[in-house]
């Protein structure tokens, strides 16, 4: 699989809301990507989170997405109703993974 991008569900459900209740918001398209992400970085998380369970070898050629997507507006538009930017990657892991 190539490089994507993240977003958090919740921060994704929470830029929505915000750009539906404020007027502000109207027409724009809002690019809600947090951080560049590939399988390895998500094999590390998972190893440095749980070292007693075993997880397979990193994924050879994997690349990071160079691509610069104009996010400001919609962590402005984010910040509305969260009052701070992204959750990141290795948080939404954690919480994902916590009852595993």
């Amino acid at each position: 699989m190539d490089p994507q991008w993240y977003i958090s569900p919740i921060d994704d459900a929470l830029l929505h809301v915000s750009a539906l209740i404020h007027s502000d918001v109207d027409g724009e398209r809002l690019f809600g990507y947090a951080e560049r992400w590939n399988w390895n970085q998500i094999l590390a998380i998972l190893r440095k989170r749980y070292p007693d369970k075993t997880f397979s070898e990193d994924v050879e050629g994997q690349r990071d997405d160079r691509v610069k997507p104009p996010t400001a507006r919609a962590e402005e538009v984010l910040g509305w109703v969260k009052g701070q930017g992204w959750t990141g990657l290795e948080e939404s892991i954690v919480a994902m993974s916590t009852d595993w």
